[in-house]
């Protein structure tokens, strides 16, 4: 079975062919909105509550990137299942403000190796683990226990024309016999809730005030 990681940060994490197929694929799918809808994101998924719009199925994507993230978890933990990914533009035209409380996530019945990968941007938004930052550049990429450690973003003004998009991609060991609990989650969403009361009134007090709101956030 895996065990918690210590968050480490990766530059360069795809090859510039690798780089080319996501967009290649994020364009197609931009192209085919606009020709047959007038809309470019029409094929997304919209997630207004973390302000983004995304890709969630990795199947139309060349098969390099799952190939590249499976390699990459081995480094993290044993006999990685081959990879689930995703690709999200965090942008206003989401229907909201882009934002990330603090939260473990919920995707894995395991425990689970994550990663975020950052790829183009109009600006710079640094990525949490807890309480440890990491400055984000473009193609570097941060992994970590997302089953386990609280992960956020903190308040960024975004203007109407910016974006920033990202990979994420998660994986557990193959066979973990330890699937994980309702406590545990339980647990984590305690943890998850001590963290943004800790930064709610420095670096989190546009995203903390979300929660308020009709639509909420994670």
């Amino acid at each position: 079975m895996s065990n918690i990681i210590k968050p480490t940060q990766l530059e360069n994490t795809f090859t510039k062919e690798e780089y080319s197929a996501i967009y290649k694929h994020v364009n197609e799918l931009m192209d085919k909105g606009i020709n047959e809808h007038q809309d470019k994101y029409y094929y997304f998924e919209k997630l207004t509550n973390n302000g983004f719009i995304a890709i969630l199925s990795p199947d139309n994507f060349d098969m390099s990137i799952g190939n590249k993230l499976k390699s990459l978890f081995s480094n993290h933990i044993p006999d990685p299942v081959n990879p689930g990914f995703l690709f999200a533009r965090y942008t206003w035209d989401s229907g909201d403000a882009p934002s990330l409380m603090p939260h473990c996530d919920k995707s894995e019945k395991f425990i689970g190796c994550y990663c975020t990968v950052q790829l183009e941007s109009t600006l710079d938004w640094d990525f949490y683990v807890e309480d440890e930052s990491f400055q984000m550049n473009k193609n570097s990429s941060v992994w970590f226990t997302g089953t386990h450690q609280p992960h956020w973003r903190p308040d960024r003004y975004f203007g109407p024309e910016d974006y920033y998009d990202i990979l994420l991609g998660q994986s557990h060991t193959d066979n973990d016999p330890n699937p994980l609990s309702e406590q545990h989650y339980l647990d984590v969403d305690i943890k998850a809730d001590q963290l943004a009361h800790k930064y709610k009134d420095s670096l989190l007090s546009k995203t903390y005030s979300k929660i308020y709101s009709d639509e909420g956030c994670q």
